[in-house]
């Protein structure tokens, strides 16, 4: 199993219609209260045989709040996950159900700087 992940910055702007957009600030050097981040995990099977159940986590970022701390089903390339991270203030934790060989998700999260 391989696992990276990347952070990006959330920039939101409005359009002279007056949509807000968002676009994403790959890597940013510096972050504002207010900015809100983007995190994606890059979970990749190298292994020959399925895998179930699969644990993956990834830490929030110092100094940031996660605005859902709520129970989510997310789906991620039409497979289900079961995301959540209701009792944990430090981590965002993944269970995946099924994982086939050379196959990748990435589910992701996002957190608000304080």
């Amino acid at each position: 199993m391989s696992f990276s992940l990347t952070q990006n910055l959330v920039r939101r702007s409005v359009t002279a219609s007056g949509k807000t957009t968002g676009t994403l600030v790959q890597s940013p050097k510096t972050v504002q209260p207010g900015d809100v981040l983007s995190g994606r995990v890059t979970l990749r099977h190298v292994l020959g045989r399925p895998l179930r159940g699969v644990l993956a986590n990834a830490p929030e970022p110092r100094g940031t709040t996660d605005s859902t701390r709520a129970p989510v089903q997310a789906s991620v390339g039409g497979k289900t996950l079961s995301a959540a991270s209701p009792t944990s203030t430090t981590n965002v934790n993944w269970t995946v159900q099924t994982l086939a060989p050379d196959e990748t998700r990435k589910p992701g999260f996002r957190v608000k700087v304080n």
